[in-house]
C-alpha cells in the first residue's frame, strides 16, 4: 500500500482553515489520539504528502518504541504558536509532524491498516 493513496477513504468533517487553527487542531488532536488516520498535507516543500498517522500510545507502543510515546506526550507541552502535530507515521515507522494549516484531508482508510502491511 503506497502512502500516498487515499482510495477508499472515509473523510472526516475538518473544521474549514477559515475557523481559528486552534479548532482545527483540537480535531487533529482528537481523531489522531483516537486510531489511525489517514492525513493529507503540505509539506515545508510544497509537495502534498498523505500519511496514516497516530497518537495513540497503545498504538505507537505496539509499532514504535517507548522512546516515541514520550517524545509525542512532551510535543503536548511544546510551545503550539505553529500548530505542530508530532505523528507517529505508520508506513515510515517512525516520528513525524505536520502543520496544522498545511493539512488538507483526513480520513479514516476503509480498508483495515494492519492488513495491508
Amino acid at each position: 500500500m503506497s502512502t500516498t493513496s487515499t482510495r477508499n477513504l472515509i473523510v472526516l468533517p475538518l473544521p474549514a482553515r477559515t475557523l481559528p487553527v486552534w479548532e482545527r487542531a483540537a480535531f487533529l488532536y482528537t481523531a489522531l489520539d483516537s486510531g489511525w488516520v489517514r492525513v493529507q498535507y503540505l509539506k515545508n516543500d510544497g509537495t502534498r504528502t498523505s500519511r496514516v498517522c497516530t497518537r495513540n500510545p497503545t498504538l505507537v507502543g505496539k509499532y514504535g518504541t517507548e522512546s516515541d510515546i514520550r517524545s509525542i506526550r512532551e510535543s503536548e507541552s511544546a510551545d503550539l504558536a505553529d500548530y505542530n502535530i508530532v505523528y507517529f507515521d505508520y508506513m515510515g515507522g517512525g516520528l513525524r509532524s505536520f502543520r496544522v494549516s498545511q493539512v488538507e484531508v483526513c480520513g479514516i482508510d476503509a480498508d483495515c491498516v494492519e492488513n495491508n502491511h
